[in-house]
This record gives structure tokens, sequence and C-alpha cells, in this order.
């Protein structure tokens, strides 16, 4: 298949790597990404900035993941595990490295959880990592939406979910759309079976294509997104999309600004 027979195809995916990120189940995505569309990949991870201005202040501490006990938040103890974190990503961008065949770059950013979606350019397709417990914050799913409109689109990957063998399910606003984005969805399914339905519009295709999943137990759900759709309604529709969703989320421009 040709990629002049694709109606949308992503150049690079772009990996915006947060601390709650599963970067095992990450690195698997992107393999399969990666290679049905021959894309680029490179990655950012965000050492986030708050989290080290609240531990300058003395007052504030943190739940041990294991323990269940408060802790003191330590500067120097973030750095340390900030650093950690980063050298066993960098580990798993070396093996993926080899699965992939092609240099995987990978910058540390100390900034915001958004910064990553700034850098991200009309043909790339953003893999945002964090979990969906992000989403409640209305200005990161905006942003997260606006990045999905200047560019290729959106992945998002639920936590603990591993890629399935059930069919793609990809919901379109018009006939014409479904038969354009056949070939893409065909590379996506890799031989599994393809469904497609017709929505109004992408908050209410996110919000049907959420139920659809979890009743075909599907592989992926793909969402067309429709120009100049923005606002409250999407923004809710996409956090209850994610809360229910048990595959990950290609919610895909084929028209980037």
């Amino acid at each position: 298949m040709t990629d002049e027979e694709l109606f949308w195809r992503p150049r690079r995916l772009l990996l915006a790597l947060l601390e709650d990120a599963d970067s095992t189940l990450v690195c698997a995505q992107t393999v399969t990404m990666a290679r049905a569309f021959e894309t680029e990949v490179s990655g950012i991870l965000v050492e986030e900035t708050a989290i080290f201005e609240l531990a300058a202040l003395t007052v504030c501490a943190e739940v041990g993941a294991v323990t269940r006990r408060f802790q003191q938040l330590d500067p120097e103890g973030l750095a340390a595990r900030a650093d950690r974190r980063a050298a066993l990503l960098r580990r798993e961008i070396e093996a993926l490295e080899a699965s992939l065949g092609q240099a995987v770059p990978l910058r540390v950013l100390r900034g915001r959880t958004v910064d990553p979606l700034r850098e991200a350019g009309p043909d790339d397709l953003i893999f945002y990592t964090g979990g969906p417990g992000r989403l409640d914050n209305r200005d990161e799913v905006a942003a997260l939406l606006e990045a999905a409109r200047e560019s290729a689109g959106l992945l998002l990957q639920p936590p603990r979910v591993p890629w399935r063998e059930g069919p793609v399910v990809a919901l379109h606003h018009a006939p014409e759309a479904a038969e354009r984005l056949l070939p893409v969805l065909q590379r996506l399914a890799n031989g599994a079976d393809i469904e497609q339905h017709l929505a109004v519009d992408t908050a209410e295709a996110l919000v049907a294509g959420s139920l659809l999943a979890e009743q075909r137990r599907a592989r992926l759900l793909v969402v067309e997104l429709a120009e100049a759709e923005a606002g409250e309604r999407m923004q809710r529709a996409l956090r209850q999309c994610m809360r229910r969703l048990n595959c990950p989320l290609l919610l895909i421009n084929p028209r980037p600004r």
C-alpha cells in the first residue's frame, strides 16, 4: 500500500511522556503505530515543574505508593527519582529503537505537562501518555483538543490496558470519510475486523464509540475530529470516553490547520 492511497498518515509519532505513564505499554503501542505508518518517532520526557515547586514548601507531603503513609516531599529525593525514571526510560527507548530499526530521539524537559503539545507540527501524531485523571483539569483537556486540531491527531492510552486482538472500531461523520479512511484502518487492524459507524459529531462519536469499543472488546477506537469542534461539550465527551474506554483512542484530524 502506497502513501498516496492513504487519506491520513502522520509523518512522526511524538511521545509526550509524563510521570504517570506506563512506559512498557507506551513502547508496545508505539511499535504498533510506527510500523503501521512507517513513521519517525521522538519523545519528550516531562519533569513537572509543579512537583518540584511543591517540594520546596515544608508543608507538602506525598502518600507512598506501597506504604500508603504520608512522607515529606524532598527536592533532592525528587531529583534522584526523576534521574532514575529518565535512565529507565532511556533503556526502554533503546529496546524500542532495536524493534523499529530506527533512532528514537529522547529529550528531558522540565516544565508543564502541556509543553510538548506546542512542539507538534501539522504532520505529527501526538501520543499523550497521561492517565485519565489528568483530564479532570479543564486547561489540560482544552490544550489537548487544541493540539489535536493543529496536528495530525492525538493518541490516548488508558492505563494498564494491553493491545487486544479484537476489531478496530471507527466512527466518522459521513460515508465519504469512511471510504477514504478504510486504507488507514486496514493498516491499523493488521488483519483484524473493522467496524465503521456514523455519528453526528465528534462529541457524540467519543461517547458512542467508547460504548461500542467496550462491547466489542476492541483493540482500538478511531474517531474523526470534525473541523472547528471545541468547547465544554467536547471536553466533557473526551473525559467521559476515557473513563469508560478499555482500548486506546486515536483521534485523527485529516485537516490540520
